[in-house]
């Protein structure tokens, strides 16, 4: 009895058939088994890509962060710079302003000179947009001080009228105590007798 013999194919020790006991075929390459990609190899990929992203979320959130935290260096233009000098000058007159208003403060015609000074800077500064700031300052002012003049007026008032009040009682009681009679003074009382002489002495 001859001995059937089954061919072997180099390839088989891999676990590739080589298509000659199924009816034939291409033969495929050891190696390209070998090199065949795996899924170790794509999950090193997607390692790899998320390690760029968080390298490149940090470096943007730490812009960011810098960017908050450093103050701002850049030059400030034409229309900063006169309002920083508007402000300056505003609180240069505040300080001023508040010595006068102390020294003047009972005095209605210096209080209203006062007024117009307010009111002639509100109008010079009418058409520069940077003013704002010195143009509700005057406006307040004027208020206060409105109001201050109001109060005194009041109390002129007041006082006027306690005055005359007190005149008229004044004049009142001269006319009550013209008008009275006087009461009668008390009769003095007669000298104490001396001792009486005896004639036949």
């Amino acid at each position: 009895m001859q001995e059937r013999r089954v061919h072997q194919h180099p390839y088989h020790e891999y676990g590739i058939d080589d298509g000659l006991h199924a009816g034939g075929g291409a033969c495929v390459p050891a190696t390209a088994v070998r090199d065949a990609p795996g899924p170790w190899s794509e999950m090193k990929k997607i390692l790899i890509a998320l390690g760029v992203l968080v390298l490149i979320g940090g470096g943007v959130c730490y812009n960011v962060w810098r960017a908050s935290v450093d103050p701002v260096t850049s030059t400030p233009g034409p229309l900063e710079i006169g309002r920083q000098q508007l402000h300056a000058q505003l609180e240069e007159s505040k300080q001023r302003e508040a010595a006068i208003e102390l020294q003047d403060w009972n005095s209605i015609p210096l209080l209203r000179g006062l007024i117009d000074a307010h009111q002639h800077r509100i109008e010079q500064l009418s058409g520069n947009s940077q003013g704002g700031e010195i143009v509700a300052h005057d406006r307040e002012a004027i208020a206060r001080l409105e109001k201050r003049i109001s109060d005194l007026i009041e109390e002129e008032a007041a006082r006027a009228a306690a005055q005359a009040k007190a005149q008229e009682q004044r004049e009142l009681d001269g006319s009550n105590s013209a008008t009275t009679p006087g009461t009668p003074s008390a009769p003095k009382p007669a000298p104490a007798p001396g001792p009486q002489r005896n004639p036949q002495q």
